[in-house]
């Protein structure tokens, strides 16, 4: 996990000078995104991380990110801290918030982690029944 975020800054620093001006708000949703989608197979990739204007929030690990709003702040978390209504997060979606406000919810990438072979299964299996 300690080398994603110096690929992560290496990769908004390459977009930054191929576009020759500081990248947007769009850019850096787009290149955390990419990031993301190579990263993610094979790797749990719990994200909470902020540009100083925005926070980036991303699981691919299931019950393991929940997210509270409680009208003037999002509270995220590895677990519900209290008995208010806490979602899991959507796995293997970003998720981007400017101050309390959800700004961007990107598409499924997909590349959910599983911590075993057998996990899985059984996952699948639970899914078959609904």
């Amino acid at each position: 996990m300690c080398r994603i975020f110096p690929y992560l800054i290496d990769q908004l620093d390459e977009e930054s000078r191929k576009l020759g001006r500081a990248l947007r708000e769009e850019d850096r949703i787009r290149v955390v995104e990419e990031v993301l989608k190579t990263v993610t197979p094979g790797n749990k990739v719990n994200l909470l991380l902020t540009d100083g204007t925005m926070l980036y929030v991303h699981s691919n690990y299931r019950a393991s990110l929940y997210q509270r709003n409680d009208g003037d702040t999002v509270w995220i978390s590895t677990f519900p801290l209290d008995e208010n209504e806490w979602e899991e997060l959507p796995l293997n979606t970003l998720r981007v918030f400017r101050g309390n406000t959800l700004r961007h919810q990107g598409a499924d990438h997909g590349n959910e982690y599983f911590d075993s072979e057998e996990k899985m299964k059984l996952l699948y299996l639970d899914f078959a029944n609904l």
